[in-house]
């Protein structure tokens, strides 16, 4: 399934032209446009690992950058092509961790200290690895990948109070339990850590002026708790369904 904003596609699509698929891969970085002409992140890991697909090195030169930005640079995966990376056979793929700096634009990977994978997506997951990449094939690093019922259901235990806190929190479960999730993400985060949210404006809902859904109401219960919280200073960004972004104090 290929999604545009471009709606003079409209009449093409009503009289059934074919339409080249660079219509939907221009203006787009080149990690995406990658992954548009391999038909989906799956087959663009794929054909990365093959070695017929690649991530473009990132070449920022040092600069200032915002907090965001700096834990982003630490954590983007390097191409076996930059620079600053070891050397690596071809079609290796990623070689270390981190560079030394970004800019807005630049696109990447990023590696993660957990990777989650809950109810909803993992038997879609699973069906993909074992057609594309074979069933006996091994997981890189199986110690960091948890599965889990729900996206709370083991929460209190990966992310433990007493286990490593961490520099960014991504927080995009089910909308309901916003809330909750809000509890429990303080102590689980360094000082400096940032605390994103997606969804919070919820394709506007959040301002009606008495939602009677739940999911809304948690959202709004969440806006409120958060900006409201000392643990954090948070501002709203207008982006697409709308993103909050909190800084650990």
């Amino acid at each position: 399934m290929l999604t545009s904003t471009d709606f003079s596609l409209i009449d093409s699509i009503r009289a059934g032209k074919e339409i080249p698929l660079a219509e939907f891969t221009q203006g787009e970085d080149e990690i995406t446009r990658q992954i548009i002409e391999y038909g989906g992140l799956f087959n663009f890991n794929v054909a990365r690992m093959q070695g017929k697909a690649f991530l473009p090195p990132i070449e920022t030169a040092p600069r200032p950058m915002t907090l965001a930005e700096k834990i982003f640079a630490a954590h983007l995966v390097r191409s076996s092509g930059a620079t600053d990376a070891p050397s690596a056979s071809p079609g290796a793929g990623p070689t270390g961790v981190g560079v030394a700096a970004v800019k807005p634009g630049d696109a990447g990977f990023a590696r993660t200290d957990l990777r989650f994978s809950h109810e909803y997506v993992t038997p879609m997951a699973a069906i993909f690895f074992d057609q594309l990449v074979g069933r006996d094939a091994p997981a890189n690093d199986p110690s960091s990948i948890v599965f889990f019922r729900d996206h709370l259901t083991f929460l209190d235990e990966v992310l433990s109070e007493q286990k490593e806190q961490f520099d960014i929190i991504f927080n995009d479960v089910d909308k309901e339990d916003y809330p909750r999730v809000l509890r429990l993400v303080s102590s689980r985060l360094r000082k400096g850590g940032l605390f994103i949210t997606d969804n919070v404006l919820w394709s506007g809902r959040v301002a009606e002026k008495n939602p009677t859904d739940a999911t809304t109401k948690a959202i709004l219960e969440f806006n409120r708790a958060l900006y409201n919280s000392e643990d954090f200073f948070t501002t709203l960004l207008p982006i697409r369904d709308g993103l909050a972004v909190a800084l650990k104090k």
